[in-house]
């Protein structure tokens, strides 16, 4: 067994990177970017006046001052007019300033008094100016790469003028579920002795959170032949191949023998984590081929330390551990931790100045109930003496 860094590092120095493609900005919402995004132009791309107001060339002005107005600047147009020191021009929020203007006297510092203004309070009137490139500037990288793209970035990249934006390939993932003994939670009838899935629409959920593309590849047998056909045409489909059960030690369980008889080169065979011991992780050609447990908290506890660190890395994302945080137990004792690493699934909530740590009182891997409201991961390292109610606890928010 190796531990779930080592198993983590193992599978980065295997899998390939994806590529890139170039999306509509209107269609590029939740992907990555692939490349660093140069300004083409500066922003703002003239000197802009801040408030409704009088552009004037003297950077200070004192009480009473004078200037006779030639004219104004609507928004959107060239500044028509090019003032005298003793002459200003109308402009009005977002206006282009003349450029030989220093700035703008806001409209309530000012009395008019017919076709002049006179200043009511000394000012600097570089104060009311957004400068040119004030945002950013002409060949300046704005996003980097590997930045998921949201509505600040959509915005960012309009105002550049970029209609087609670099992104990365998203990650096929093919899931497959391997047990003879289930069944597909929408079939037309369901024997009162089948075991319906649940871990492949519940691992499709979170592939599709997480930015792959899921390729479901349904439920094979527990035979060779069966699993065999089922990976071999996954693995021309497919960045990652997800095999579900047939990964303990039971006699039917068949997923490692076949991978290996196509040609997988092993990468592990156990994790020294709980839940998850059986997972394993091999490369067939350029393809990942991870095993999971039969477990349905198994299979959303590894995936979530494994999988969705695996798609970051492949996408060219931060792919760290979340940064683990601390909370208060709120509920029972924990009790002294065996001899692997474990992920108790919890549920967070802030109260005033902390977050309260409810550790869902059943962790057996066959149980999904307390799965809808889990929120967070109470990690537990090898050996760990108990916790009792009020003390901290580690927990790794999801």
């Amino acid at each position: 067994m190796i531990n779930l860094e080592t198993a983590y590092h193992l599978l980065c120095q295997s899998a390939q990177l994806l590529p890139c493609e170039r999306v509509s900005l209107a269609h590029s919402a939740g992907r990555i970017i692939a490349q660093p995004i140069i300004a083409p132009i500066a922003r703002p791309r003239y000197p802009l006046s801040a408030m409704d107001g009088y552009a004037v060339i003297p950077p200070t002005l004192t009480i009473r001052q004078q200037f006779r107005i030639i004219g104004s600047v609507a928004m959107g147009e060239i500044p028509p007019h090019h003032p005298y020191s003793n002459e200003c021009v109308r402009v009005f929020t977002g206006s282009i300033l003349p450029p030989n203007c220093a700035g703008v006297i806001p409209q309530e510092d000012v009395v008019i008094k017919g076709d002049c203004i006179q200043v009511r309070a000394s000012t600097q009137v570089a104060q009311y100016v957004r400068h040119q490139g004030a945002d950013y500037r002409r060949g300046e990288t704005i996003l980097s790469a590997g930045t998921r793209i949201d509505a600040g970035c959509i915005a960012l990249l309009a105002a550049t003028t970029t209609k087609n934006v670099p992104v990365v390939c998203r990650p096929h993932i093919a899931i497959l579920s391997t047990g003879s003994e289930l069944i597909s939670y929408d079939s037309p009838t369901i024997p009162p002795t089948a075991m319906i899935d649940s871990n492949r629409p519940m691992l499709a959920q979170l592939v599709a959170h997480w930015g792959g593309t899921v390729i479901d590849c349904n439920i094979a047998d527990d035979t060779v032949d069966a699993v065999r056909e089922k990976i071999a045409a996954a693995t021309e489909q497919a960045d990652i191949v997800i095999v579900i059960g047939g990964a303990s030690v039971g006699a039917d369980d068949v997923s490692q023998e076949v991978a290996q008889g196509l040609g997988c080169q092993l990468l592990f065979r156990s994790m020294s984590v709980k839940p998850g011991k059986p997972t394993w992780a091999g490369m067939l050609g350029n393809v990942v081929l991870l095993g999971l447990p039969g477990n349905p908290l198994s299979v959303y506890v590894v995936a979530h330390l494994l999988l969705k660190r695996l798609i970051a890395y492949m996408s060219g994302v931060n792919s760290s551990m979340s940064t683990m945080q601390s909370g208060i137990l709120f509920n029972d004792s924990i009790a002294p931790q065996g001899d692997r690493d474990a992920y108790l699934i919890a549920h967070r909530q802030w109260e005033k100045d902390h977050w309260s740590v409810e550790v869902a009182r059943r962790q057996a891997s066959a149980f999904i109930r307390d799965l809808a409201s889990c929120n967070c991961l109470v990690y537990r390292h090898a050996q760990a003496p108990p916790v009792k109610k009020g003390a901290q606890v580690a927990i790794c928010p999801l």
